[in-house]
């Protein structure tokens, strides 16, 4: 139940995430902005998984 909740956030947050990163840093060339997106993506990702798993 619980995932219908946190899931749309998450993503939202992601999506408003992506334009702040289009947005603050333009010059930065496409290879280097998208690995940095899916860097902090990532980490974000496992740090709520560790967050419900030890939080339950």
């Amino acid at each position: 139940m619980w995932l219908l909740v946190i899931v749309p956030i998450v993503a939202a947050l992601y999506g408003v995430y992506l334009r702040y990163v289009l947005v603050k840093y333009p010059e930065m060339e496409e290879p280097a902005r998208r690995k940095f997106i899916y860097v902090v993506g990532a980490v974000a990702l496992v740090l709520i998984t560790l967050d419900f798993m030890f939080a339950r």
